[in-house]
C-alpha cells in the first residue's frame, strides 16, 4: 500500500523509533533573530556612531570630494533573501568574516556617479547668465520684441537685480544606471572597502577577500561559508553619505561570527589594561583638557605690539600629531582634524604621565 508518510512518522504510528534522525529545523524557519541582544545592537550602534567621523575623514581625504557620513539604521537581519529586492547591475562588494560572507552594497546609480567625480572631476555648474543650450539668458538678446519673459525669479533673501547662485541640475538615477568598468570597479572596492575595514575594526572583526560584484549571480550567498557552519544572521548597518551630488545609503552586512564576545557583555565595561580607576568621590570632579596644537616664537617687541584682529601663525596643520593634558599633566597623543567645520583631535594612545614642568 502507497503511503505518503515519512518513514520517521510511519516508526511514530507503529510505536517503533526510526534510527534516521529527525531533519533539523532551519534557522530561518524559526522567524527569530538570535545572534544578537537588544543591549548587543544598541552597543553595535554607539561603536559605529563613534567610527563614523573618522570614516568621513577618510573618504574626503581618498575620493577628494565633500562627504558627510550618518549613521540611518543599525540592527540585525535574516541573510538568506538578502539581494532578492536588488537590480543588476550592482555597486557591490563581497567580504568574508572568520570564512563567513558579508556584503557592502550601495546604489548603483549613485555609486556610478560618485566614482566618476572621483575619476575625472564633478562637471562645473551652469555659469550665471548661461542658458541651458549656452544661449544667452538675457531676454532681450533673443527675437521677438515684446515677448513675455521667462527668467527665473531671484531666490528668496537675494537683493532686486542680483543674479542667483548657480545650481547644479538635480541628479538623475537613470542617467547613471549602467554596469562599473573595471577601473571603477577597483575604485568601488577601495570606497567601500575603507567603510567596511573601519567599521569591522571598532567591531572587533577581521574582514578579508574583498572583491566587487556586478550581478546577483556573481555575489556570493550567506551559504558560502568557509567556516564550520554557516550562520544566516547579519548586522545590518546603513550609512548615509552626503556629497554634491545627492544622498544615498550604503547598507552593510555583517558576520557577528568570530567578533570579541557578546557586544555589550559584563567584560566590556571593565577598565582596559594600565587603566587607572579614580575614587568613586573623585570621579565627578571636573578636570580642564588642554590639547597643545602648536607654538610660536616672537620677539618681546612684537608680543607688546599685538592689537586685537592680529593672526599669529603657529607650527600646525591638519593631520599634525597633538599633545592632550589635564592639569599640566600629559596624558595622550592625538592628531589634529577637521570635522563638519569644526577642529577635531582623533585619539591615537595613551601616553606615560609625565609632570608638566614649572
Amino acid at each position: 500500500m502507497s503511503t505518503n508518510l515519512s518513514p520517521a512518522e510511519l516508526a511514530a504510528l507503529r510505536g517503533g523509533r526510526s534510527t534516521d534522525p529527525a531533519p533539523a529545523v532551519s534557522p530561518w524557519e524559526i522567524g527569530r533573530i538570535r545572534r544578537l541582544s537588544g543591549d548587543d545592537v544598541a552597543e553595535a550602534t554607539r561603536i559605529v556612531e563613534r567610527a563614523l567621523p573618522q570614516i568621513e575623514t577618510r573618504l574626503r581625504e581618498m575620493a577628494g570630494l565633500p562627504v558627510a557620513a550618518r549613521l540611518a539604521a543599525c540592527h540585525e537581519v535574516s541573510a538568506q533573501d538578502l539581494l532578492a529586492d536588488a537590480e543588476d547591475p550592482l555597486a557591490l562588494v563581497c567580504f568574508e568574516v572568520s570564512g563567513q560572507p558579508g556584503w557592502c552594497l550601495w546604489d548603483t546609480s549613485m555609486a556610478v556617479a560618485t566614482i566618476e567625480a572621483v575619476l575625472v572631476g564633478l562637471s562645473p555648474a551652469p555659469e550665471p547668465g548661461e542658458g541651458e543650450e549656452g544661449e544667452a539668458a538675457d531676454p532681450s538678446a533673443k527675437e521677438g520684441a515684446g515677448a513675455e519673459s521667462t527668467s527665473t525669479p531671484p531666490a528668496e533673501g537675494a537683493a532686486e537685480g542680483e543674479p542667483s547662485a548657480p545650481q547644479r541640475p538635480p541628479f538623475d538615477p537613470a542617467a547613471y544606471r549602467r554596469p562599473l568598468t573595471p577601473m571603477e570597479r577597483r575604485v568601488l572596492v577601495r570606497v567601500l572597502g575603507l567603510v567596511v575595514e573601519r567599521l569591522c575594526t571598532a567591531l572587533g572583526i577581521a574582514p578579508t577577500k574583498l572583491d566587487a560584484a556586478e550581478l546577483k549571480k556573481q555575489a556570493t550567498t550567506w551559504l558560502d561559508t568557509n567556516g564550520p557552519r554557516p550562520d544566516p544572521y547579519r548586522l545590518a548597518v546603513d550609512v548615509a553619505l552626503e556629497t554634491e551630488i545627492g544622498t544615498s545609503i550604503v547598507s552593510l552586512y555583517l558576520p557577528m561570527t568570530g567578533a570579541r564576545g557578546p557586544l555589550a557583555a559584563p567584560d566590556a565595561a571593565k577598565p582596559k589594561p594600565n587603566a587607572t580607576k579614580a575614587p568613586e568621590h573623585l570621579e565627578p570632579v571636573p578636570l580642564v583638557v588642554d590639547a597643545v596644537l602648536g607654538t610660536a616664537e616672537i620677539s618681546l617687541a612684537d608680543l607688546m605690539a599685538l592689537e586685537v584682529g592680529d593672526v599669529v601663525p603657529i607650527s600646525a596643520a591638519v593631520g599634525d600629531p597633538v599633545r592632550l593634558s589635564a592639569n599640566g599633566i600629559e596624558f595622550a597623543r592625538g592628531r589634529m582634524g577637521t570635522h563638519r567645520g569644526h577642529v577635531t583631535i582623533s585619539l591615537l594612545g595613551d601616553t606615560a604621565p609625565t609632570q608638566k614642568k614649572p
